[in-house]
């Protein structure tokens, strides 16, 4: 993933050469560079990725203020690099109300919810995320976290097996379901 996300920035800082003024290169290249300092992917440190992510995207809500792609990442900075969560809270909104269809911007904000102990928000959030995109792996998995934290482990277990059915080599997927079997005491499953 660290070798696609680092193709996605050179795409985007092309972009960003050819047309300056493009607000959705300077927000795509903003989630490249937060993605690639993020777990699981460790591309970069958190260090160096933040704040060329957080440049960039403040750089395109300067040329566009409603492009929800940017405060979502600013909204993700906040939260997990800030730990200003009136912030993180409040771009969360921002990005979810200019953009509702924005399916990330629910799942990033459902994993605030999961932070601040709002497990039935969170909830909520990843069915809309899942509603948006039923397919996606990685938002099937979110929702089998949620039920974990929740601690309703069989609803995570199912989650992460159906999740598995489609995509067998999801390793999250494959980590919040021997999660939940751990916290069920069923360890040759785990």
């Amino acid at each position: 993933a660290s070798l696609d996300l680092a193709k996605s920035i050179d795409a985007y800082e092309q972009a960003i050469r050819d047309d300056p003024n493009y607000a959705p290169a300077y927000a795509g290249l903003a989630s490249a560079y937060l993605l690639l300092g993020s777990v699981p992917n460790d591309g970069m440190p958190p260090l160096v990725a933040t704040p060329k992510a957080r440049e960039a995207a403040q750089h395109a809500i300067q040329l566009n203020p409603s492009i929800a792609e940017a405060h979502c990442v600013l909204a993700n900075i906040a939260m997990s690099y800030d730990w200003d969560f009136a912030t993180a809270e409040r771009e969360y909104q921002r990005a979810i109300s200019l953009d509702p269809n924005y399916a990330t911007a629910h799942e990033w904000f459902a994993h605030y919810l999961i932070v601040r102990n709002r497990l039935p928000e969170a909830q909520t959030e990843m069915s809309y995320a899942l509603d948006l995109d039923p397919f996606s792996p990685l938002f099937n998995t979110a929702r089998a976290e949620t039920f974990y934290y929740a601690r309703d482990y069989d609803a995570a277990i199912s989650q992460a097996q159906r999740t598995l059915e489609q995509h067998p080599n999801f390793l999250l997927a494959h980590f919040w379901l021997a999660s939940a079997y751990r916290e069920k005491n069923m360890y040759p499953q785990a």
